[in-house]
């Protein structure tokens, strides 16, 4: 786990495990003979690929940036991806109960950004694990993932997001939002269209310590 301390918020980063993505669908136009000095591929041209999601606690509340794969992969795509599971795990470990999370961002809707935003119950049913969170999506993002290109359809899993839109736990972002005072998105398309960064920044005059962000934001 990762921690960084910015102005008054605590900021840190838990794991879902890894999982082996393509290594050209990775880094896109990059050439390999450029990305490999970096990354190591295996025989398949697969990289191993982190599942990364950061908790940001501001004093007041405890906000969860990306959920991960999840457990509700179909058995085709496990065998692409596996199913590694480890964010719910993690958090345990490190003090963090579900019923801690208070605001869930996900900065696009692909499955392995959200897959913890709901879990199955005994009866099969879509519920969020984090019972007292209140979610936020790009708006278009999510009008894409209902009808996606054939491309880009296996990235996209409803039940990670579908329930929440319908239960009114979802709230859809324009672009440009504060979520809580000092941690809010922004727009900027290109992994996918409607995709968002969130920012996250300090009060005025506080900087950031222990890492190599600019003083202040991250």
């Amino acid at each position: 786990m990762h921690r960084l301390a910015l102005g008054d918020f605590e900021l840190s980063v838990f794991s879902d495990g890894t999982y082996p993505l393509d290594g050209g669908a990775f880094f896109g136009v990059i050439p390999k003979i450029m990305w490999s000095k970096r990354v190591e591929a295996d025989e398949r041209n697969y990289v191993t690929t982190g599942l990364n999601s950061l908790l940001i606690r501001t004093g007041k509340q405890t906000v969860l940036v990306e959920t991960g794969m999840g457990n509700k992969l179909s058995e085709r795509m496990k065998k692409f991806y596996g199913q590694p599971a480890k964010l719910l795990e993690n958090l345990s470990a490190a003090g963090i109960a579900p019923e801690d999370i208070d605001i869930v961002i996900n900065s696009h809707l692909h499955f392995d950004h959200c897959g913890w935003n709901t879990v199955r119950d005994k009866n099969g049913k879509s519920v969020q694990p984090f019972p007292r969170a209140k979610y936020y999506a790009p708006e278009g993002e999510w009008q894409y993932a209902r009808k996606p290109s054939e491309r880009d359809a296996i990235s996209y899993i409803a039940e990670n997001y579908d329930p929440l839109v319908e239960s009114g736990q979802m709230t859809l972002l324009k672009g440009r939002e504060e979520i809580v005072p000092g941690i809010s998105v922004k727009t900027l398309p290109g992994h996918t269209a409607h995709m968002q960064a969130i920012l996250v920044q300090a009060r005025s005059g506080a900087k950031a310590r222990n890492s190599g962000m600019p003083d202040g934001t991250a």
